[in-house]
């Protein structure tokens, strides 16, 4: 929360500066100018929870499809963008694991995506949710872990120390 505020581009939409997605992967390249899409740091690098697509889905947790960018253009806020590099459609899922919306899978393509293809994202999607999930819950095992062992170094010296088996 609140990390790179300051030079968010979508500050002013943001409703408190306190709940943004990250964006933490980007592919695809230019049909205009055939640049690689796979920087980080761009325009959109965050989504605010709530604000257009991406954090719409991340605040209601439903998919959200654009079969037909023009006939919907105010989902898209580079229209000029999308219509240059010939972008039809967009889908996103919500990766939720047990109720918690972890992230947004999204793509823009320049096909249209159909039914298919919206349920391998949602496969995708519940699947990089549980990875998600099982990462976070193994660096919480390894803390718990880490603390336990201190815990019992603390105690193991208060034990010998009052069994007068350490020099003080």
């Amino acid at each position: 929360p609140g990390d790179i505020c300051a030079s968010c581009h979508m500050r002013d939409a943001c409703p408190d500066q306190t709940s943004c997605l990250h964006l933490v992967a980007s592919a695809g390249s230019s049909k205009e100018t055939g640049d690689e899409w796979t920087n980080l740091d761009g325009f959109f690098r965050r989504f605010p929870i709530g604000v257009r697509k991406v954090g719409k889905i991340a605040s209601t947790a439903e998919p959200i499809e654009v079969p037909e960018i023009t006939s919907q253009p105010h989902w898209i806020a580079r229209l000029d963008w999308a219509t240059a590099e010939g972008i039809r459609a967009f889908g996103g899922q919500p990766l939720v694991h047990q109720g918690k919306v972890l992230g947004v899978l999204a793509v823009f393509t320049r096909a249209c995506l159909g039914e298919e293809n919206l349920t391998w994202m949602r496969m995708i999607a519940d699947h990089a949710a549980a990875a998600i999930a099982n990462a976070r819950a193994f660096e919480e095992i390894e803390r718990l872990k880490g603390q336990l062992e201190l815990e019992r170094d603390y105690l193991r010296d208060e034990v010998l120390e009052a069994h007068g088996f350490v020099d003080i």
